[in-house]
């Protein structure tokens, strides 16, 4: 499976989870895989290795998935970026289109996507969980948040869970 020469960076908060996608990388072939376990190291490995391909994990200390992605569309790096979430809001995956992200998986159903999405990104294609339009409802509630940042929504929907 892998592209020849294909440079890969996975960034998430949970070391658990990083061992993980780091371990399930080597076993699919691939050789150069670089690890970040939050938003600020992510972004300057993709600076600085130029990664083809960069898993992020949506929500992460320091900078998010969504902001890493920003960043990149703005400073013209070519790194294609797949969001790795728990998340499944419609408006989360819609700020992901916008920025032209090439993947959304939910980590609910990661083993069963990632080796796929990785294929067909690195083949230059997109690919978007299905399972994200079963919380298509979540999208009509939460469409008045569109315009507020990542981080914002995710506090505030902390504060929901928080006080339920």
């Amino acid at each position: 499976m892998p592209t020849k020469g294909s440079k890969i960076l996975i960034a998430d908060d949970h070391p658990i989870l990083l061992k993980g996608l780091f371990d399930f990388l080597l076993d699919l072939g691939f050789r150069d895989v670089f690890k970040a376990s939050n938003g600020i190291e992510a972004l300057d490995l993709i600076q600085q290795e130029k990664p083809n391909l960069a898993i992020l994990d949506l929500e992460m200390p320091e900078m998010t998935g969504l902001e890493i992605a920003a960043a990149c569309k703005s400073s013209g790096i070519p790194t294609k970026i797949i969001l790795l979430t728990l998340h499944k809001e419609i408006y989360l995956y819609q700020q992901a289109k916008d920025l032209n992200l090439s993947g959304y998986i939910l980590k609910d159903f990661a083993l069963e996507d990632l080796s796929n999405a990785i294929r067909v990104v690195l083949d230059g294609g997109e690919f978007f969980s299905e399972k994200i339009f079963d919380g298509i409802k979540d999208y009509q509630s939460e469409s008045a948040d569109y315009n507020l940042t990542s981080r914002a929504i995710f506090k505030r929907n902390r504060l929901k869970t928080f006080y339920r």
